[in-house]
Order: structure tokens, then C-alpha cells, then sequence
């Protein structure tokens, strides 16, 4: 009789050289943009699309093949900031170009580069209006992730401002807050 460690052995080896199906394929690129089982079995194919969601969901296959795809499609903390850092220097003048009397669009550069484009809308008379990233909160979140600044809370106690302390296990049974105005005074203890 064989060990379980050896058909563990035995089944890892035959695991190893797995390729998903095109259905698999299909319904793990699904997934990753709908996050819904069912609707990425549907959209990717089964019939049965409740049952092979949940079931596809469950195999150690796909469950690794979902995190290799989530790693090569996610943004490195370096990608993040090099966004960060483009919308903080975008300059219109690389969007738009003269034509006639006027300036107008370049569509191409919107197209090339529009993740930097924030929206797009148009005026009353159907002219478009390009709405860039804010440049100022960019700056703020590159500083934030360099840990330019630290955000900081006072809190002023004073001889006005009494501290008010709720000891419940001193004043059983009282609602009351114990308020101590005496300000402490380290040269008693001397």
C-alpha cells in the first residue's frame, strides 16, 4: 500500500505540468475584472455558470493561476509613483496643437496618453473640454509616499481647559467624569 506522502509526491508531479484549458483561461481573465464567479463563468462559457464559478474558485489550478495574472497586471510601487509623478508634470500644451486660426485637440496624444486625462466633456456649443489629474493632490501623494510630511495632532491643556477623566472603577456605579484641575507638580515628590 502506498504511503500518503508518496501519492502526495506522486500527484504534485503529475500537477506540475498543468495548462489550463481555454475555458479556464477565459473565465480567470474574466474574474479578474468582475470579481463574480458566476458572472465570469457565464461571460467565459459553462453552462452550468453557478456551479463552475464556485467549483473553478475552489481549484488550486486556477486559485495560482488567478495570483500569477493578478502579479503581472497589478502596478509596482514604482509604476505608482512614475504615474503619480506624469500627472504632476502633464502640460496641456503636449495635448493640444495650432490649426487655422485656433488651437484644437491632438486626439493622437490623448489617445496615446490617457490615463493622464482625468475627462472628457464637452460645452454647450459641443467643443471638448479635457480635464486633467490634479497636479497638486499628485505632488501631495508622492510626498506622503517619500514621507515628506507627518501629520501631526495638538492637544492644549491648559489651566482653563480642566482634564476630564471617567474612572468607572473608582466611583462604582457613578456616571460622573473626575475632574482634576490641580496641575501636577513634579518637586512634590523631591
Amino acid at each position: 500500500m502506498e504511503q500518503p506522502k508518496q501519492r502526495r509526491q506522486k500527484k504534485h508531479a503529475a500537477t506540475q505540468g498543468w495548462t489550463p484549458t481555454d475555458l479556464q483561461q477565459a473565465f480567470v481573465e474574466e474574474y479578474l475584472r468582475c470579481w463574480n464567479a458566476a458572472e465570469a463563468a457565464r461571460k467565459a462559457g459553462y453552462v452550468a455558470k453557478e456551479k463552475a464559478g464556485w467549483r473553478l474558485l475552489k481549484n488550486e489550478h486556477i486559485k495560482k493561476l488567478i495570483a500569477k495574472r493578478m502579479a503581472e497586471i497589478t502596478m509596482e510601487t514604482n509604476e505608482v509613483l512614475l504615474r503619480l509623478t506624469q500627472q504632476a508634470r502633464v502640460d496641456i500644451s503636449e495635448f493640444v496643437k495650432k490649426s487655422g486660426n485656433g488651437i484644437v485637440i491632438d486626439w493622437d496624444k490623448v489617445l496615446e496618453h490617457g490615463y493622464m486625462v482625468k475627462k472628457i466633456s464637452y460645452t454647450s456649443k459641443g467643443q471638448p473640454v479635457l480635464e486633467f489629474h490634479d497636479a497638486q493632490r499628485a505632488l501631495e501623494l508622492i510626498g506622503r509616499a517619500q514621507g515628506m510630511f507627518v501629520d501631526r495632532s495638538e492637544v492644549k491643556v491648559g489651566e482653563l481647559n480642566p482634564v476630564q477623566v471617567y474612572l468607572p472603577e473608582n466611583n462604582r456605579g457613578s456616571t460622573e467624569p473626575v475632574v482634576d484641575t490641580e496641575p501636577e507638580n513634579d518637586d512634590a515628590a523631591d
